[in-house]
């Protein structure tokens, strides 16, 4: 998808473009899908509000009736907000979901697939490259092409980080919630803002996701609650990225937001209640972990603190 150029805080809306409807067929083609290009070009700039009017449904009120902002900025952005007549919405970039689904295709290639030695290098390059598309905001054109060979691999990769990719979006979508209903709107930002948004988002993911879920667009699978996991160690990677960029060995932190490495840590009980009660959590964990933590070596991401 692109548009045209915008400045930082112009509200756009994403279209579908030859190049990426030729992206989008890839997709489809591996995991056995039809391809409807007018289709897609139509539906492609609501498919985050149809996730959103999904998870909201399907949690019910008082979350039904908070609204979503359709538009993006070519951020990495997701917030919680009112309009001047103190409606609640939620608006998340669709520059956000661009940069997950290309971290979890790549992840899920490592996974599932391995790196061999001949690609280590090209595939390390593309990892960065995603990484750093966080910080440049018209960036996912080039990074399409670079995770573009990895769509031919394995159609068990493409659709894992498709389904991952929703669920770190149903993980934004819960915590940005999660502050409507704490209360959060107005106080200053604060560390144990932000934690307390984290716990209760991870809770409504595990309503989200369970069996009598209604949940109607969005899969579900066993790995799917595994979400809020996934994005936060994508966003552990990026403050660690962020910090390499400027060869700093700590990275920094906001005085609003702590680490991905404290907030994984404040969640690890919940984490580790839902393994024990599901086995295809633990076997995706397992599998998932090693190949994260070897790409953190490779790129030397793991000696930043």
């Amino acid at each position: 998808m692109s548009s045209k150029p915008a400045s930082q805080n112009e509200r756009i809306r994403y279209v579908a473009t030859a190049d990426s409807l030729a992206f989008s067929r890839q997709v489809a083609e591996h995991l056995n899908l039809d391809f409807d290009a007018d289709a897609s070009a139509a539906d492609a700039p609501f498919l985050l509000s149809a996730y959103y009017r999904d998870i909201t449904s399907a949690l019910g009120p008082p979350y039904s009736e908070i609204q979503y902002a359709d538009f993006a900025r070519r951020r990495l952005e997701a917030r919680a907000a009112q309009t001047a007549s103190g409606k609640p919405y939620i608006q998340i970039d669709q520059h956000l979901d661009f940069w997950t689904f290309g971290l979890c295709l790549l992840w899920s290639h490592a996974a599932l697939n391995g790196v061999a030695a001949s690609e280590e290098a090209s595939f390390d390059a593309s990892w960065i490259a995603v990484l750093d598309q966080g910080e440049k905001g018209f960036a996912h054109e080039d990074v399409r092409e670079k995770i573009a060979p990895y769509l031919t691999r394995s159609g068990q990769a493409i659709q894992v980080a498709h389904d991952l990719s929703i669920a770190c979006f149903s993980a934004v979508v819960c915590h940005e919630l999660s502050h409507h209903r704490l209360e959060h709107l107005g106080k200053s930002g604060s560390h144990e803002i932000e934690l307390e948004a984290d716990y209760a988002g991870h809770l409504l993911m595990r309503k989200l996701y369970a069996p009598e879920s209604k949940l109607e667009l969005i899969p579900r699978h066993g790995y799917s609650l595994a979400g809020t996991w996934v994005l936060l160690k994508l966003i552990d990677a990026s403050e660690r990225r962020a910090a390499q960029r400027v060869n700093q060995m700590t990275r920094s932190i906001s005085k609003t937001h702590p680490s991905a490495t404290t907030r994984l840590a404040a969640l690890s009980p919940l984490f580790d209640e839902a393994l024990k009660s599901s086995p295809a959590l633990t076997n995706f964990r397992n599998g998932f972990e090693v190949p994260f933590q070897a790409i953190l070596q490779a790129n030397r991401l793991d000696v930043i603190k």
